[in-house]
């Protein structure tokens, strides 16, 4: 501490050259945790991007949300976070999607109310 380093631009004391290992451990922790957290956000925009498309096409249960989304790997917790948001909102809705399935089969010529129930 307190030595003097020359360069070429000129004399300094060793503390104005190199931080402090603290410091930079401090700094470090920092950047890692934005980094973590743009990562999460990434990842659950990706995941109700691809929730979104999905929906476009047909109804989805939870279930079958959940399967779509693990097939390409996001995180459990980010698969949970965007089922959660779009259960609130109305957008998976098992119940309705019950309903929807059981009216469509029995409308059916080939689903009667007995193989409707067996089914289930």
């Amino acid at each position: 501490f307190g030595e003097e380093i020359s360069c070429e631009h000129g004399l300094f004391e060793e503390s104005e050259v190199f931080e402090e290992p603290q410091e930079v451990a401090e700094e470090m922790k920092i950047l890692q945790q934005k980094d973590f957290y743009l990562q999460a956000a990434k990842a659950r925009q990706d995941a109700e991007n691809l929730a979104v498309k999905l929906l476009a096409t047909r109804a989805f249960t939870a279930v079958e949300m959940r399967k779509k989304l693990n097939g390409k790997k996001f995180p459990s917790h980010v698969i949970e976070a965007v089922i959660t948001d779009f259960q609130s909102r109305g957008l998976i809705n098992d119940s309705l999607y019950a309903e929807s399935y059981s009216r469509s089969r029995w409308s059916s010529a080939s689903w009667g109310p007995r193989r409707i129930k067996q089914g289930w």
